[in-house]
């Protein structure tokens, strides 16, 4: 049998339905075929997969095969958002801008106090990978070592955010 290996399905929530049978098939038999090959080849294979959709509302919507389900949820574990944990951005956005400054050789100590409060309150709609995508932008663009609001160029996305946010009635009055 070959070596163990991890396969991971990152957003099968997204498969095709045409699809879902024979990763079931797979995962059931946990054999392979070459292309143009013979045989069929064995394989222990551990399947971590990953999506941020309801899978329970995807089977009761028809658009994801329950039996499926129960095979790759032997385990689930529900991460919240990055914007439903408080805190968590900015320790994240810590070790990420340790990870790029080191990888791209800049001596970067830390987050301006914008850049920081910019990180804390804002909604991240694309989760950690928006956020990661920003840091490195940043990493790359600060020529301090401290890096600020306009090295993340989030003074459009915080634009965006406050203007998407639902009118006050004090704010109505005065305009």
């Amino acid at each position: 049998m070959p070596h163990k290996v991890t396969f991971f399905l990152d957003e099968i929530g997204d498969l095709p339905f045409s699809l879902q049978a024979k990763l079931l098939r797979f995962i059931q038999e946990r054999v392979v075929e070459r292309l143009g090959g013979r045989g069929e080849i064995p394989v222990d294979v551990r399947i971590i997969c990953a999506t941020h959709q309801n899978m329970p509302s995807l089977i009761n919507a028809g658009d994801f095969r329950e039996d499926l389900y129960y095979r790759i949820s032997e385990m689930v574990i529900d991460i919240p958002p990055l914007r439903e944990r408080e805190g968590d951005a900015i320790v994240i956005a810590k070790a990420l801008l340790t990870r790029y400054s080191e990888r791209e050789n800049k001596l970067i100590k830390g987050f301006t106090t914008e850049a920081r409060q910019a990180i804390e309150v804002y909604h991240w709609p694309g989760n950690i990978r928006q956020l990661e995508n920003k840091i490195k932008r940043a990493v790359v663009m600060a020529d301090d070592v401290y890096v600020g609001l306009q090295d993340l160029a989030m003074q459009q996305d915080m634009r965006e955010e406050e203007s998407s946010l639902p009118l006050n009635l004090k704010q109505v009055q005065s305009t």
